[in-house]
C-alpha cells in the first residue's frame, strides 16, 4: 500500500492543537523541522491498517553532542560535523503496541518504517512525494536469517585496570522518553562505504538505525540511545580484515582499545558490510573498559585486550528500498547486537533468569549454555508470521522469518513466558552501570510538560482578559502574540488589562527549562466590536402601492435588530432591513430600528414616512378627422392632476403641458395617435389614445404633356395625382368622355379625327382639381419600316445594316441586334457598319418605337461556310489577280475555278477572294 495524498500534520503536547494540512510535501517538512525536542508530531494520510492512517510522534535527538564524523581516506584523516538531520520516533494512532520512526534529511529525503506485530511498512520519499507502503509478507519471510554469535563468548573477563572506562560525561538527549541516556560510537568497514558510495547516507543511515532502535529502548529501557563519534573508511586500506564475526569483534576490540581509549561512549558499535552471515556482542558491557579475552585462534596473539563494551552487526544490506526493504533485517540485527551490551541473551536462554525456570520461547534448541533451551522448535504463538517472537529472539530462523518478529523487548508482548524479562533484565543493568560510573550513562534531562494549555476568549472593548497556562518542570514563561514575543510576559500568566480591536490575535506560551522547551496550544483573542449604527435610509413620501424599504448598517458582534412603528416593536421585523410591499395611508408613521450586540445595543434615528394620494382621469381625449390646413384640439379632465404631457405616438410632445393640445394649421404630418401622461407626486396616469386623422385635397404629381402619334397608335393619357379619395373624369375639348373615369385614358388606334385637346379633373374629400389640357395631334401616316432586304450576301466589302422608318416622330429609338452571336448594337446607331466579315450565316434584327407602338425586322447575311480564302492563279497570294481571273470564267464550269466547289463560277464564288489581304 502506498500514499502520495496530502499529508496532514499536527504540532502539539499532550492534546492536540493546531490543525495544518498541506498539498505540498515541502511545506509539512518544514513544519515539522520547526518542531522542538519532546514536541508531538501527528501526521495523518497515510495508508497502513483498516481504521488507522496516521502516526503520532515526537522529535528526539539522535546525534550525541559535539558527535563527530571520521573519515579515513586516501589523503588521511578527515573530521566533519554530524548532519542537522530531524528524528521522531512513536508509534500508530491509538496504538501504543506499535513503532515508528521517521526522519528528515537536510536534502528533504525521508525515510522511516512502522512495525505492528510482524507487519511493518516502509516510508519513504523524495522533495516531491512520500510513500508508506506494506511490506508484503514474502519479503519479510526471505532467507536470509542472520546468527548471533554472542552465547559462545567466554563469560570469564579479566579487565585491564590501566585501561580508559570511558567514565566520561556523555550527551543528554533531548526530547527522550527514557530517563538515562546511552552514547554508540560506531565504527564500520569499506565494504559498508561501498554499500552508499558517498560519506554522507553513509552516516545517515547509522543514525537511522539507532535512531528507531532509540524509540524502543526508551519505551522499554529507559534508555535513550545515542550515537557518538562515526568511522567511516573510504578506501580499501582500512584495518578490517577478518570476514569471521566473532573474529571480527576480536579485531574490532583489539583496535578500539589500542587507539580510540578516549572517545567518549557507553559502547561501541561495528557497521560492517561483509557478508559475515550475522553479528556479535559482549553481554552485559555497557560503560566497561578493555578487557583480557582469549580470541580462539582469530588473532595473534591469540589473547590479549580484545574485550569491552563493543558489538557487531556484519551483512549490512544499507537498502531503504521501497521495493527491498533488507532494512528491516539491518534494524533488528543492530537492535538484537546491541540489546546484548545490555546484559540481555537470546530469549531461549532466560532459563532460571529473573526469577523464571522456563526460557521465553523455544525458537532455537541448539545453542550452548546452562540457561538455554535444547529440543525442538517452536514459534511460542505457533503462528507463522504473527509477529510473536522479540528483539532478542531467534524466531526469525523458523519459517515466517522476519514476520515472526514484533519491535519490542517483551514489555506488553503477549507471547513466551514472561517476555517483560528481557526489558526488565536490561535496564536493571542500566540502573547498575549508571549508579557505578554516572558520567557514563547520565540520567535524562526532563522538557517541560504542558497540563492545561490557553483557552480561547471573546471580549468587547476595555474588558480586561487572562491567558494562563499550567506547566510541570518549568523554570521561564515566554507569551507570545503570533510568532512575536510580547515585551515583559514571562510567567504563567498573561493579562490585558483593556482590550483593543488591535489584540485581537493568535497567543501561545513558550515554556521552558534547561533540557529545552515547548509551546503550548494556540489561544485566540476575539475582541467584538462596540455596537454602533453606522448609516440608515432617509425619510420616504410614497404613494399607495408603492413599496417602503428601511435599512439600517450597523457594526458590532453578534447583531439582532428590532424595528419599531410608533415606538412598538413590528413582529417578524428582525433584520437590517424592513420592507412594506404596498403602502397605504394607515402606514404613514415614524420607524426606527433598535440593534442589540454581545457590546450593547444602539437604536437608529426616527424615520419619517408620508403617503399621498394617485391621480384620476375623468374623460378625453376624443379621435378627430382633419383636413390639411385646418385646426385640431384635444382635451383630457382629470382629478389630483398636477402635470400634463401630451405624447405623439407615445413621444413626449415639447410644450405641451397643459390640459388641452391645438394643432393649427393641420398638416399630414399630424396623422397620429395622441395619449396625455397625466401625473402627481404620487405617480401618472396615461389616457386613452385618440387618433388624428389628415385627409388632404388633390394634387397632381405628373401626366404626359401634348402627344404626337401616328395613325393606329395605341395613345395612352394618364395622370398621376395625391389626396384623399380622389375620383376621375377625362373631358376631350371640355366634354366629358364617358367611362373614362380612371386615372388613365387609352385610345388604342388613332385616327385623324382623335385629335384634339384632353384634360382630367380630380374630386376628393378636400376638393376638386382640373389637369392641364395637352393636345393630340396624328399624322396621316402609320408607323412602319421600308426598303429592307429580307436576305443578302456578304459581299466584298463589310456590311452596312440600315433601317428605313416611316412616321418615326421625335420619341423614335431604333435597335439592331445579332441574333446569331446575341449580341446587340448601341440604341440608335442607324445605319450600323459592320468591323468585320462574317464568316458565318447570320440573323440580323431591328427593333423601332416611336412612343406609341414598336416595329421589328430581319434580315439574313448569307456567308461563306469556310473561311479560308482561295487562291485560283496559285501564286501563293489571295489577291486581286484572284478576282479578276475569277470574273473571265463566269458562268464557266469546271473544278479549277470553282471556289465553293458546287461545280459552277457565279457570285458565291466571289465569296472566298479577299482583295484586301493582299499576299502575306
Amino acid at each position: 500500500m502506498s500514499c502520495r495524498s496530502c499529508w496532514i500534520l499536527f504540532l502539539g503536547i499532550g492534546a492536540w492543537a493546531q490543525v495544518q494540512v498541506f498539498s505540498e510535501e515541502s511545506q509539512w517538512r518544514e513544519v515539522a523541522r520547526s518542531a522542538q525536542f519532546g514536541e508531538k508530531v501527528y501526521v495523518e494520510g497515510l495508508d497502513l491498517m483498516a481504521g488507522i492512517s496516521g502516526l503520532e510522534l515526537h522529535r528526539i535527538q539522535v546525534w550525541a553532542d559535539g558527535a563527530q564524523i571520521v573519515i579515513h581516506g586516501p589523503q588521511g584523516e578527515v573530521r566533519q560535523p554530524h548532519p542537522n538531520h530531524h528524528y521522531y520516533v512513536g508509534h500508530m494512532n491509538g496504538d501504543l503496541n506499535s513503532q515508528a520512526y521517521l526522519t528528515i534529511r537536510e536534502d528533504g529525503r525521508s525515510y522511516g518504517w512502522v512495525a505492528k506485530a510482524g507487519h511493518y511498512w516502509l516510508l519513504n520519499g523524495d522533495q516531491g512525494s512520500l510513500q508508506a507502503r506494506l511490506v508484503p509478507q514474502a519479503v519479510a519471510e526471505q532467507d536470509r536469517p542472520f546468527e548471533c554469535l554472542s552465547d559462545t563468548l567466554p563469560e570469564d573477563r579479566i579487565e585491564d585496570p590501566t585501561a580508559p572506562d570511558h567514565a566520561r560525561a556523555q550527551s543528554v538527549a533531548l526530547g527522550g522518553s527514557g530517563s538515562y541516556n546511552v552514547t554508540v560510537a560506531a565504527e564500520s568497514d569499506f565494504e559498508y562505504f561501498q554499500k552508499f558510495g558517498n560519506t554522507t547516507d553513509a552516516a545517515a543511515y547509522m543514525a537511522d538505525l539507532i535512531g528507531f532502535a532509540s524509540g524502543t529502548y526508551a519505551d522499554e529501557v529507559d534508555a535513550n540511545l545515542l550515537l557518538g563519534d562515526v568511522s567511516l573508511w573510504t578506501s580499501s586500506a582500512d584495518p578490517w580484515v577478518q570476514t569471521n564475526e566473532l573474529c571480527a569483534l576480536f579485531e574490532f576490540g583489539k583496535y578500539w582499545n589500542a587507539n580510540n581509549g578516549a572517545i567518549s561512549r557507553t559502547t561501541a558499535h561495528f557497521f560492517s558490510g561483509k557478508p559475515t552471515g550475522g553479528g556479535v556482542a559482549w553481554i552485559g558491557v555497557l560503560c566497561q573498559a578493555a578487557f583480557n579475552t582469549d580470541s580462539g585462534g582469530c588473532l595473534s596473539p591469540s589473547s590479549g585486550l580484545y574485550g569491552g563494551g563493543y558489538g557487531f552487526s556484519g551483512d549490512l544490506d544499507a537498502n531503504f528500498d521501497i521495493n527491498n526493504p533488507t532494512v528491516l533485517w539491518d534494524i533488528v540485527e543492530v537492535s538484537h547486537e546491541i540489546g546484548h551490551n545490555f546484559n540481555s541473551p537470546h530469549t531461549h536462554c532466560y532459563k532460571n533468569l529473573e526469577g523464571n525456570a522456563n526460557p521465553i520461547d523455544m525458537c532455537n534448541g541448539s545453542q550452548m549454555g546452562a540457561n538455554c533451551y535444547s529440543g525442538a522448535t517452536s514459534l511460542p504463538c505457533g503462528t507463522v508470521g504473527g509477529g510473536c517472537g522479540t528483539i532478542m529472539s531467534y524466531c526469525h530462523l523458523l519459517s515466517g522469518g522476519m514476520a515472526n518478529i514484533s519491535f519490542t523487548f517483551g514489555l506488553g508482548h503477549p507471547f513466551g513466558v514472561a517476555p517483560e524479562r528481557v526489558p526488565t533484565r536490561m535496564n536493571a543493568h542500566v540502573i547498575s552501570r549508571a549508579g557505578a560510573n554516572p558520567g557514563c550513562i547520565p540520567m535524562g534531562c526532563t522538557n517541560p510538560s504542558i497540563s492545561q494549555h490557553p483557552a480561547n476568549q471573546t471580549k468587547c472593548p476595555t474588558q480586561s482578559v487572562t491567558f494562563m497556562v499550567t506547566a510541570s518542570g518549568a523554570t521561564g514563561y515566554q507569551w507570545k502574540k503570533g510568532n512575536s514575543n510580547i515585551g515583559g510576559a514571562t510567567s504563567s500568566s498573561y493579562t490585558i488589562a483593556s482590550v483593543t480591536p488591535g489584540d485581537a490575535g493568535n497567543y501561545s506560551c513558550v515554556v521552558s527549562n534547561g533540557c529545552g522547551s515547548i509551546t503550548s496550544n494556540s489561544a485566540s483573542l476575539t475582541v467584538n466590536t462596540a455596537t454602533s449604527i453606522g448609516s440608515q435610509s432617509g425619510n420616504l413620501d410614497l404613494c399607495p402601492g408603492q413599496t417602503a424599504n428601511f435599512s439600517v448598517t450597523a457594526s458590532g458582534t453578534s447583531l439582532t435588530y428590532q424595528w419599531r412603528k410608533g415606538g412598538m416593536n413590528i413582529g417578524g421585523a428582525t433584520n437590517s432591513t424592513y420592507q412594506i410591499a404596498s403602502v397605504t395611508g394607515g402606514d404613514a408613521a415614524t420607524y426606527d430600528c433598535v440593534v442589540t450586540g454581545a457590546c450593547g445595543s444602539a437604536t437608529s434615528a426616527g424615520i419619517v414616512l408620508s403617503v399621498g394620494s394617485t391621480v384620476t382621469i375623468n374623460s378625453g381625449p376624443d379621435p378627430l378627422t382633419r383636413c390639411t390646413g385646418t385646426s385640431a384640439t384635444f382635451s383630457v379632465s382629470a382629478s389630483n392632476a398636477t402635470s400634463y404631457q401630451w405624447r405623439k405616438n407615445g413621444v413626449d410632445l415639447a410644450g405641451q403641458t397643459t390640459s388641452t393640445l391645438t394643432l393649427n394649421p393641420v398638416g399630414t404630418g399630424d396623422a397620429a395617435n395622441y395619449t396625455c401622461l397625466v401625473g402627481n407626486a404620487c405617480g401618472s396616469q396615461l389616457s386613452p389614445s385618440a387618433a388624428l386623422t389628415v385627409q388632404t385635397p388633390p394634387n397632381i404629381t405628373s401626366d404626359n404633356g401634348n402627344l404626337a402619334a401616328c395613325l393606329n397608335d395605341s395613345i395612352l393619357f394618364f395622370v398621376n395625382a395625391t389626396g384623399t379619395n380622389p375620383t376621375y373624369q377625362w373631358q376631350k375639348n371640355t366634354v366629358d368622355i364617358g367611362g373614362a373615369t380612371q386615372a388613365t385614358y387609352m385610345i388604342n388606334s388613332a385616327t385623324l379625327g382623335d385629335q384634339g385637346s384632353y384634360r382630367c379633373q380630380i374630386m376628393g374629400t378636400c376638393g376638386n382639381l382640373t389637369s392641364t389640357a395637352r393636345t393630340l395631334t396624328v399624322s396621316n401616316e402609320s408607323f412602319q419600316m421600308q426598303e429592307n432586304l429580307a436576305t443578302t450576301i456578304q459581299g466584298v466589302e463589310l456590311l452596312v445594316l440600315d433601317a428605313n422608318v416611316v412616321c418615326g416622330g421625335p420619341q423614335l429609338q431604333i435597335q439592331w441586334s445579332n441574333l446569331t452571336a446575341g449580341t446587340v448594337f448601341p440604341l440608335n446607331q442607324n445605319p450600323v457598319t459592320l468591323g468585320d466579315f462574317l464568316m458565318e450565316p447570320t440573323l440580323f434584327e431591328v427593333w423601332a418605337d416611336n412612343g406609341f407602338s414598336q416595329l421589328t425586322d430581319q434580315v439574313f447575311v448569307l456567308a461563306a461556310d469556310n473561311p479560308l480564302f482561295y487562291d485560283l492563279d496559285g501564286d501563293g497570294c489571295n489577291d486581286f489577280d484572284d478576282f479578276l481571273l475569277l470574273v473571265t470564267q463566269w458562268r464557266a464550269s469546271g473544278a479549277a475555278f470553282d471556289a465553293n466547289g458546287d461545280n459552277q463560277v457565279d457570285v458565291r464564288d466571289f465569296l472566298y477572294i479577299n482583295t484586301t489581304l493582299g499576299c502575306p
